[in-house]
């Protein structure tokens, strides 16, 4: 067991596990994750500095940035990278189905064109007569 001192609050701790905060720190940050990724969740759209988000639930900065030093919130990316990757996957699902989509309506329309009669097609006279020798 080595003697440590926890980031956050500065206290000796002594480290069987490889730990960076003291278990007091611990069980604060296991209790403030769930309501710092649920406000993250919900403000999706917005970016938000480890001050203004400790500001905005009201606790204090250095528990949000130790979130942050723990890899537990990513800086500068959506908190829930897994769903955002699954989001990707799914829009890009869903581009492929509205190609397969268009694709269709296209081959629709040349089906639908087909079944015109060669009398009534657009410019059915003019090729016909230019390709029929007069006598």
């Amino acid at each position: 067991m080595a003697l440590v001192v926890c980031r956050l609050c500065r206290r000796a701790f002594t480290n069987a596990q490889n730990e960076e905060v003291c278990p007091d720190c611990a069980a604060r940050l296991n209790k403030l994750y769930p309501i710092v990724r649920n406000f993250l969740r919900n403000h999706e759209n917005e970016s938000y500095t480890a001050y203004e988000v400790s500001r905005l639930i009201g606790v204090d900065v250095k528990d949000v940035e130790g979130l942050v030093s723990m890899d537990l919130i990513r800086s500068g990316t959506p908190a829930y990278a897994h769903d955002t990757e699954m989001n990707s996957k799914k829009r890009e699902t869903e581009k492929e189905i509205k190609k397969e989509k268009e694709m269709e309506k296209e081959i629709e329309k040349e089906i639908e064109k087909e079944k015109t009669p060669l009398t009534k097609r657009k410019n059915f006279n003019s090729v016909y007569l230019s390709h029929k020798k007069k006598p």
